[in-house]
């Protein structure tokens, strides 16, 4: 295999063989980088179902995007080969390590507990290991003992072996298929099945809790937990005996006791059921180890009050874990913090009412903590949405009168006001009743509002910075610059600090990665420094903390609120965020005395899927991934591979071809800035907006990834790829400008350098341009009627224009023979039958479908029309999980201080 190509992947060196294949070293040909290619046997290749199978399970590993995680880039065919790609993790394997000789007691816990914060991603996508074992685990350089990926996640599941009972070390043993119907089949490795594996009976995350008590316990003992001479006599052991524990080092905290055997619990009810509490217990143990009982160190039992303080803290964590309740919510340590038992309470919308997580911030704590506004929606009633008010001591929220369709809500500093935007108005409503009253005119929908104890709010609009206005109404007056054409930055999610000192707020550098976002600060005389980079939606809390979200995470810092600075001890202190999906908006609130209010992340609401629908309205999955979409997928001309933009979980945007005979995923940028696709006519290359200098600007990079991206435009404002001519030599786009909101131009690609040219642009909205098949006309969407409808205008000569919906709509699309135009409007595509010769003129507009998840405005559920002019292709948001509920601690502060105290901070 040295020095062979297996698709693009040039094979250089072996790296080992196990029962699932051989692993080789190989460089990526595209992209330059090295990787591990893993070589599927004869055998397993040769059979269709099992191979079938493992496209699917690989295809849900790929979506899995975490440190601890060795990611799969994708499944490829060479001849009668078949193999996998995946992310090569330097470094040994766990088992390499564990031949030396036990390791020490404080390495093996760190250890185990980046397993277990690997296997907590993981359970949290629905994806469990089911063959954890030190050969699947690789320590790599980093930290004091090594930066741990897991290895294989999930394969186990589609992998069968022939014996059941071959002399064999055990780590090599049968892995059959489990099938949630059909029982009585084995999957697993022999000597870390959990017992249920054994038994052949169905599996959840649990028997990855059993396989982690396992690999600790070997790492501590240098010995399997269950040893056994054939395969039969180990799953025997499992079924029969316990652990010799006597084996254990003697410096063992009994804390590190304790998760060892509950991970071990034959019973299932008695097992430790979430990794995310195994992995806080392992940390616990960490930052305060106990020595042995009859050890020269260890005091009196009777002197010794952290004996019992940790084991009603394990009894609680491990109780909290069994019994399902809110506290099991991932708390997530990168150190070995305490984390202090802290109330938390599920605020429940009234019935049949939806929290909605949205791009704007859509919840709120009043600063007593006694109130909490959120933005709730009714499914049953196409969606109609307002704000609601809860008090925390009544059992449900309210709606707010006057408050339909509105957003962005926030309290006054006396908790007697609710503010929020609606209408194109930012209003003010008293808590105890009247009507609401007009603060001023906002033309865009918010992001983020505050209201100081000087009696003005500060609120972001898109473009124009900071904006302060007296609360009772007056003239808003700019307190920070608006985007700049430099960087592309614009200023959102303002929070007042106590006594006036100053407002906090994230400066945003472009649309994608939060990694150049900041964290800043405008003072009382106006001077603006940045405090952090890598953030969003800053808040103060007290008596000194700086918290922040980052993704799904919340951080938080000390934070000297008299010099204005912050310390550089940033530490996670709560995951499972409701992030929104390329938004970064405000999913969490924080009152003056501390309370917290949060939206938990609800995973299947966060993804999307790629669905192909046909003009009768049968919808049917492209593929059979759910990830962050960005948009509508691309094809080529030929049909076989489409292009599409995919987030991953740390807010990265990346450009991604799918090749449908193949079922392969193949990565074409790497840089996280990549927004909007489009396959050129030829199948060249791909068209799509990269964010690399702070806003969208058109670039386009080789469908062979054989040469990095080519910006082909500059300047201060947003642009969004639109359509391609035929003859491949003209680009039609968006440009945002600051008056009209979006004009269309064109662009030369086969001039040099690029030549630009306006198309449209007027006083009216213009967006979502079309090339007509032949070339000669676009179709487009503007609001020069008043509302969004959909036109034609004639190529080059620009003139005249004709009116296609007649009642509303967006996103047009010419069927590749160019007799229809589709378009969206409301919640169902509709056609209209056109024709270009003599003249432009168009039929009678017909409905083809109506479906609920198409979104009932005219910016989302981009499509495109499928090559063969039957089907359309769109991004299918899941629907909204009915049963998400907000989150309320009472006393958060104290545990964020805690926390930071006990790291340092």
């Amino acid at each position: 295999m040295i020095g062979r190509t297996l698709g693009h992947f040039r094979v250089t060196a072996k790296l080992g063989e196990g029962g699932m294949g051989a692993v080789y070293r190989a460089k990526d040909l595209r992209l330059g980088r090295e990787v591990a290619v893993k070589v599927l046997p004869e055998a397993f290749a040769a059979d269709p179902q099992r191979m079938a199978r493992f496209e699917r399970e690989a295809r849900v590993l790929a979506s899995l995007s975490h440190p601890r995680i060795a990611g799969v880039h994708e499944v490829g065919q060479e001849g009668e080969l078949r193999f996998l790609v995946m992310e090569l993790a330097p470094g040994e394997t766990l088992a390499d390590r564990i031949a030396r000789g036990p390791l020490p007691v404080r390495e093996a816990l760190e250890l185990a507990a980046q397993i277990a914060e690997a296997l907590s991603a993981a359970h949290a996508r629905g994806v469990v290991h089911r063959d954890l074992k030190p050969s699947n685990v690789q320590v790599g350089p980093g930290g004091e003992v090594g930066e741990v990926k897991v290895l294989d996640f999930g394969l186990a599941k589609a992998v069968a072996s022939e014996s059941l009972d071959s002399p064999a070390d055990g780590t090599r043993s049968p892995t059959l298929p489990y099938q949630a119907t059909r029982a009585g089949t084995l999957l697993g490795t022999a000597c870390y099945m959990s017992p249920e594996q054994a038994r052949g009976k169905p599996v959840d995350q649990r028997a990855d809790l059993w396989a982690l008590g396992c690999v600790l316990y070997e790492m501590l003992a240098g010995r399997r937990a269950f040893p056994g001479e054939t395969v039969s006599d180990m799953l025997a052991a499992v079924l029969e005996r316990e652990p010799d524990w006597g084996s254990l080092p003697q410096g063992t905290p009994p804390l590190a006791r304790s998760v060892l055997r509950r991970c071990l619990q034959k019973d299932l009810a008695q097992r430790l059921r979430d990794a995310a509490d195994a992995r806080l217990l392992l940390l616990e143990a960490l930052r305060d180890p106990e020595p042995a009982p009859g050890s020269a160190a260890a005091p009196p039992a009777a002197t010794r009050p952290g004996r019992r303080r940790w084991l009603l803290l394990a009894a609680a964590v491990l109780a909290a874990a069994a019994l399902g309740v809110v506290a099991g919510l991932a708390f997530r340590s990168e150190t070995r913090a305490l984390r202090p038992v802290v109330e938390r309470y599920q605020l429940q919308p009234p019935h049949g009412v939806v929290v909605a997580g949205a791009a704007a911030s859509m919840l709120a704590i009043s600063p007593d903590g006694r109130w909490v506004a959120f933005r709730g929606f009714r499914p049953d009633r196409s969606r109609s949405a307002q704000l609601y008010l809860r008090a925390i001591a009544e059992l449900e929220a309210r709606p707010v009168p006057g408050t339909e369709d509105a957003w962005n809500p926030f309290f006054s500093p006396d908790s007697e006001w609710l503010g929020y935007w609606a209408d194109g108005k930012l209003r003010r409503v008293r808590l105890s009743g009247n009507e609401p009253q007009e603060i001023c005119a906002v033309g865009q929908i918010l992001r983020g509002s505050s209201w100081g104890e000087d009696g003005t709010i500060v609120f972001s609009e898109r473009d124009r910075g900071l904006i302060r206005v007296p609360a009772g109404g007056g003239e808003p007056q700019q307190i920070t610059d608006p985007k700049t054409a430099e960087t592309g930055e614009n200023d959102i999610w303002p929070s007042h600090l106590p006594g006036g000192r100053g407002v906090l707020f994230t400066r945003r550098a472009g649309l994608t990665s939060f990694s150049r976002w900041k964290i800043a600060l405008v003072t009382a005389s106006g001077e603006v420094r940045t405090l952090l980079t890598g953030g969003v939606s800053p808040r103060f809390v007290a008596p000194g903390r700086l918290v922040y979200q980052r993704g799904g995470i919340l951080y938080a810092t000390s934070f000297d609120l008299d010099r204005l600075e912050v310390a550089d001890d940033a530490q996670p202190i709560l995951e499972r965020v409701y992030d929104h999906l390329g938004s970064r908006f405000t999913g969490y609130d924080v009152s003056a005395d501390g309370a917290l209010v949060f939206l938990p992340a609800a995973p299947q609401s966060e993804e999307t899927e790629l669905v192909r629908i046909d003009r009768e309205g049968a919808v049917a999955n492209l593929v059979p991934d759910r990830r962050r979409f960005d948009d509508a997928p691309s094809f080529s001309p030929d049909g076989s591979r489409f292009s599409v933009v995919i987030e991953t979980r740390t807010g990265e945007w990346d450009l991604w071809i799918h090749d449908l005979p193949r079922g392969s995923w193949t990565r074409l940028t790497d840089d996280g800035e990549a927004r909007t696709s489009l396959w050129s006519r030829d199948g060249r290359w791909i068209l799509f907006s990269w964010v690399r200098s702070g806003s969208p600007k058109l670039a386009r990079v080789p469908a062979d990834g054989s040469s990095p991206p080519e910006q082909l435009t500059s300047g201060p404002e947003w642009e969004w790829a639109g359509s391609i001519s035929p003859d491949g030599r003209t680009a039609i786009f968006v440009r945002d400008n600051a008056t009209t909101l979006s004009d269309l131009f064109t662009i030369s690609l086969d001039a040099s350098p690029p030549r630009e040219e306006t198309f449209l642009a007027t006083t009216a909205l213009e967006a979502f341009p079309d090339f007509s098949p032949d070339g000669r006309w676009v179709a487009y969407g503007s609001s020069e009627s008043g509302s969004m409808e959909v036109w034609v205008r004639r190529y080059p000569e620009r003139e005249p224009s004709f009116r296609v919906s007649v009642a509303g709509g967006s996103i047009p699309r010419w069927r590749p023979d160019g007799r229809e135009i589709l378009y969206r409007a409301g919640k169902g595509i509709w056609a209209v039958a056109v024709q270009t010769e003599p003249t432009f003129s168009a039929g009678e507009p017909r409905l083809l479908f109506e479906a609920d998840f198409l979104v009932d405005d005219p910016w989302t559920n981009r499509f495109h029309v499928s090559p063969d002019g039957l089907h359309i292709d769109l991004v299918r948001y899941a629907a909204e999980a009915p049963e998400r509920q907000l989150v309320y601690v009472p006393n958060w502060a104290a545990e964020v201080t805690q926390i930071l105290a006990q790291r340092g901070g």
